[in-house]
Order: C-alpha cells, then sequence, then structure tokens
C-alpha cells in the first residue's frame, strides 16, 4: 500500500521509495529506508499534509510525496 493511504494510528513498515532524482534522495535521507517503521500521527483539516513519526521524529509530508512511499501494514498504535 501507499503510506498517504494511511490511516491515523495506522503503523507500517517501509518497503520501496520511488521518484527519482532530488526528490528520491530528499526522501532517503528523511530515513524513509526500506525497514524503516512509520506511524500516521494525524492529518491537516483538508487531508493534506500528513503528520508521520519515524525515527523518533514527527514531520508533516505532502499527500503526492507519501504516495511515492510504499509500506506493508504492520499494527496499530496503542490508545492513550
Amino acid at each position: 500500500m501507499k503510506m498517504c493511504d494511511m490511516k491515523v494510528g495506522d503503523i507500517a513498515a517501509v518497503t520501496f521509495v520511488g521518484g527519482s532524482g532530488r526528490e528520491k534522495t530528499r526522501l532517503l535521507d528523511l530515513g524513509f529506508v526500506r525497514g524503516t517503521s512509520v506511524t500516521a500521527v494525524g492529518r491537516a483539516p483538508g487531508g493534506d499534509p500528513m503528520e508521520i513519526n519515524l525515527r523518533g521524529y514527527n514531520l508533516a509530508l505532502r499527500r503526492d510525496s507519501a504516495a511515492l512511499i510504499e509500506v506493508v501494514p504492520i499494527g496499530k498504535a496503542a490508545a492513550n
């Protein structure tokens, strides 16, 4: 599935980063490498961008960038 299709609270592992050139390099530099666990933390009111937690930090990522990242679901975040 694409990372942009994750629901808030979903946890997934990165399996592939698409794109090319600077865009792909930027995503890899941010930490989106194979096997990395990502959690969908939230979304802006219009649904774009989405907030992702990976490697101990949160970042906002636009839908078109999130669509380049393939993930496999691994669970749901624990409710507070």
